[in-house]
């Protein structure tokens, strides 16, 4: 298997980071930092981007879920969707070439259909290339099935 021309077995997993974001089903297990806004940020910062192209990106995926109001938010005082949409927002924020997403089933304010729909958008942008769901609907209008 290769990920942006690169062997996989032959590479480190901190070189293909880069180019692969993955979205885990308990976002708990990816929360290094305490505050929203540090948990983006912290990805961002691994990577080498700049200050100011930080706090861009940080604001696109904040409002991109609808986080903006939870930006300074302890991670532990939000409900579990939205700490799903914070993990989600945080992996989008470093724009990866290729994203999994396992079993993404975000909150009460992203319906079913919402959902499905930001996935297509993903799919059209050619970013997702994994999905792992929970939901068997999720997979209408998908190019590719993996068991």
């Amino acid at each position: 298997m290769r990920v942006n021309g690169a062997e996989t077995t032959k590479s480190s997993v901190a070189s293909l980071s880069r180019y692969v974001g993955f979205v885990f089903q308990n976002p708990i297990t990816s929360f290094l930092v305490k505050q929203s806004k540090r948990k983006l940020v912290f990805g961002l910062k691994n990577f080498g981007f700049r200050t100011e192209i930080i706090e861009e990106r940080v604001t696109w995926a904040l409002n991109l879920l609808s986080l903006t109001e939870y930006r300074k938010t302890h991670l532990f005082l939000l409900s579990g969707g939205e700490r799903k949409r914070v993990a989600l927002a945080s992996v989008l924020a470093w724009d990866p070439q290729t994203l999994i997403l396992d079993e993404p089933q975000l909150d009460k304010t992203m319906t079913e259909g919402k959902l499905r729909q930001f996935i297509l958008q993903l799919q059209t942008q050619r970013k997702l290339s994994l999905l792992l769901p929970m939901t068997w609907s999720l997979l209408l209008n998908v190019t590719r099935v993996l068991f």
